[in-house]
């Protein structure tokens, strides 16, 4: 299903062990059914936070699970290139 809107996506990433940003032209994700539905619930969370605004800038995956393991990897959703 397609929802309208800009249809705007950037992706960015960084290497293990590196501070360097980089343009990601693509992700591959490796991940279980469960953590799938844990994403897809987190990126219409984030889509929520966006559309009511007041001041909505970013959300990481890892404060949304209330996940610190260093096993889990960041995910950013940001509106801005900021992060």
């Amino acid at each position: 299903m397609k929802h309208k809107g800009d249809g705007s996506l950037r992706l960015f990433g960084y290497e293990i062990g590196d501070k360097n940003t980089l343009s990601l032209d693509e992700v591959v994700i490796q991940a279980s059914p469960a953590m799938l539905r844990n994403m897809a619930d987190f990126l219409l969370f984030c889509a929520q936070g966006i559309e009511n605004g007041a001041g909505w800038s970013h959300e990481h995956f890892k404060d949304f699970l209330k996940d610190r393991s260093s096993e889990t990897p960041e995910i950013i959703i940001t509106t801005s290139s900021d992060e």
